[in-house]
């Protein structure tokens, strides 16, 4: 049994290692300027939508978010798009995380989060990003739009 799980283990490392081959991979890290991103609060009934502001909150990818009158709203977001070049099959990766704290209560933060990755054939650049993040129990979502950059 041993050797069956330790045949699996080497297995699955040499197939991985032999689609992701880090010595042909590069990745591409950029900041994300403020004007490449939209962000709207929409309740799922569509009874509330409120348009969004947003501020860069530090270096490392988050945004402070705040939608509606009064900034009625409060998110805190970490977000980060990292695109990776292959000179092989994918030819571009993106891979996208997209963090969301909904601070609006402070007594009950709403954590919720995703990575997303794309795997394109051909060497391209997107043309728009469209992404959304349920919160308050996904009675409303915190929708972002990003741009090229």
């Amino acid at each position: 049994m041993k050797l069956l799980l330790l045949l699996t283990l080497c297995f699955s490392t040499v197939a991985a290692n032999a689609f992701i081959n880090k010595s042909e991979i590069i990745k591409i890290e950029k900041m994300i300027p403020h004007s490449a991103l939209t962000f709207r609060y929409l309740s799922m009934d569509g009874q509330t939508i409120y348009k969004c502001k947003h501020t860069e909150q530090n270096e490392w990818s988050d945004w402070k978010v705040y939608c509606g009158p009064n900034q009625k709203k409060q998110f805190s977001v970490h977000l980060m798009v990292n695109k990776y070049t292959r000179t092989r099959i994918p030819h571009n990766s993106y891979e996208i995380a997209y963090w969301l704290t909904n601070r609006s209560n402070p007594r009950n933060l709403d954590l919720t989060s995703q990575t997303t990755w794309f795997h394109l054939k051909d060497a391209s650049n997107f043309h728009e990003i469209s992404l959304s993040q349920s919160t308050e129990n996904d009675l409303a979502g915190l929708y972002l739009t990003i741009k090229p950059y």
